[in-house]
């Protein structure tokens, strides 16, 4: 069984590992943080109401599997957020699994019908991202040079 926690402190070896795997690093858009970096990242995460990050784990294997984290974005003048942004990673000894498709499937379960706007970006070469996201619904709707915009289409 699969089960998505919101992220703890303690959750941050596990977290820090994922982030700065070689493979995780060159799909990101950004370089690998230091850890103080990656702490204060974390730290204020978890106190945020802005942005949610659960941990996804595999009960029966007792492993964990990935993170999937929502960043929600409120336009001028609106009194709740009018889009979420998905990203998902998926733990290295883990990759090829679909375990990715189930991380975006339980964060749009989770958002239900709000906001109306559910949107993620993932790099042209990231070919399970764009796959677990296509399968989740997700058409792109803005393609750049680094960068592939998709959006959930209901």
């Amino acid at each position: 069984m699969i089960v998505h926690d919101r992220a703890r402190l303690n959750d941050w070896g596990r977290l820090y590992v994922m982030r700065c795997d070689p493979a995780t690093v060159a799909h990101s858009f950004g370089p690998a943080p230091s850890l103080a970096e990656h702490m204060r990242w974390l730290e204020g995460v978890i106190g945020s109401e802005k942005t949610l990050l659960f941990v996804a784990r595999d009960t029966d294997r007792g492993v964990y599997i990935g993170t999937g984290r929502i960043e929600f974005v409120t336009a001028k003048k609106a009194a709740k957020p009018t889009q979420a942004e998905l990203s998902v990673t998926v733990d290295p000894l883990q990759r090829g699994h679909g375990y990715g498709t189930e991380i975006v499937a339980a964060l749009v379960q989770y958002l239900g019908d709000a906001p109306p706007k559910i949107t993620a970006a993932v790099k042209p070469t990231n070919y399970a991202s764009l796959r677990a996201f296509a399968t989740c619904g997700f058409l792109p709707v803005k393609c750049e040079d680094d960068r592939i915009g998709l959006e959930l289409t209901r």
